[in-house]
């Protein structure tokens, strides 16, 4: 006895990787993969922006070519927007070991879009940042947090509703993980960065 079916049968197999929204099967969204923290879950559901919205590189040991204010008001932090659509990052917050600094702007960082945070736009004049980079003047006496310790501290990136979205820690501050401080050097000038831009598995292995 043979049957057939009119209409193709689930037989219990996900579709969810293949690009297509079926929404009779319960997706909300598909980016062709089943990868968690890029805006869409790997049983294609959609993610708040703090799932992947990631701290990618934090400058932190200013040397003089790059230190025109003094003290610690030419640090600057990278984020990166590893979701699969636009966030907007007003009213976020970024804390280090003691303070927080609000980002006030409107601001909506693009899909796989770069955001550079500084306390002043005469920062981003020192480095070749891509046009396409989204460049936040955090305004003045709004240093990162009160300043980045160059023996070690820490970041903690919140959305505005205050839910973790990212945070790191280096050298003597192992708050979040231990990630030692590069081997010091008499020349200053020093950042961390993320191995791979939105990949984030909350160890030091990911920097």
């Amino acid at each position: 006895l043979k049957i057939e079916y009119s209409q193709p049968v689930n037989c219990g197999l996900t579709s969810c990787g293949n690009g297509v929204v079926e929404t009779g099967l319960g997706e909300t969204c598909d980016d062709s993969n089943q990868i968690n923290q890029d805006g869409c879950s790997s049983t294609c559901q959609l993610e708040p922006a703090a799932s992947c919205v990631k701290i990618n590189e934090v400058y932190y040991d200013v040397d003089a070519a790059h230190n025109t204010q003094g003290s610690n008001n030419d640090e600057w932090v990278e984020l990166y927007n590893a979701c699969s659509f636009a966030a907007s990052l007003e009213n976020w917050t970024i804390k280090d070991n003691n303070s927080t600094t609000t980002i006030a702007q409107a601001l909506n960082l693009a899909s796989h879009g770069f955001a550079v945070l500084a306390e002043a736009s005469t920062t981003f004049t020192l480095w070749n940042i891509p046009a396409e980079a989204e460049k936040v003047e955090l305004g003045t006496g709004n240093d990162i947090g009160n300043g980045l310790s160059n023996d070690g501290d820490r970041l903690t990136l919140k959305d505005n509703n205050g839910a973790i979205a990212d945070q790191m820690s280096y050298g003597t501050d192992d708050t979040i993980f231990d990630l030692p401080e590069p081997v010091s050097t008499a020349t200053e000038g020093r950042s961390i960065a993320r191995i791979v831009k939105g990949v984030d598995t909350d160890t030091a292995a990911d920097w």
